[in-house]
């Protein structure tokens, strides 16, 4: 995550993606984007759940938008991660 931005290269992927074993083991850092929905916490951790059963990254940075506070969704979506799948997620939010 660090150097000149202009440089990274972002690639959206579905976790049921055939191609996300071969990724996971090439890449090392993956990002996950929280929604602020009402639905928001069940759609991510829908995905953190097809990234654990299939060989998919163990750590993800949450990516939100501005002003989600950490407390509630981020916070919950967080320990459900480590503590029933083994994934860290990686959560910037104050």
């Amino acid at each position: 995550w660090v150097g000149d931005p202009a440089a990274w290269r972002i690639v959206a992927l579905d976790p049921a993606s055939p191609h996300l074993p071969l990724l996971a083991s090439q890449q090392r850092r993956w990002a996950l984007w929280v929604d602020s929905d009402a639905d928001a916490f069940r759609r991510a951790y829908r995905t953190l759940k097809i990234l654990r059963r299939h060989p998919g990254p163990s750590r993800l940075l949450a990516l939100h938008a501005p002003g989600l506070p950490r407390a509630g969704l981020l916070s919950n979506l967080q320990h459900g991660a480590r503590h029933f799948l083994d994934i860290e997620l990686v959560v910037l939010s104050p």
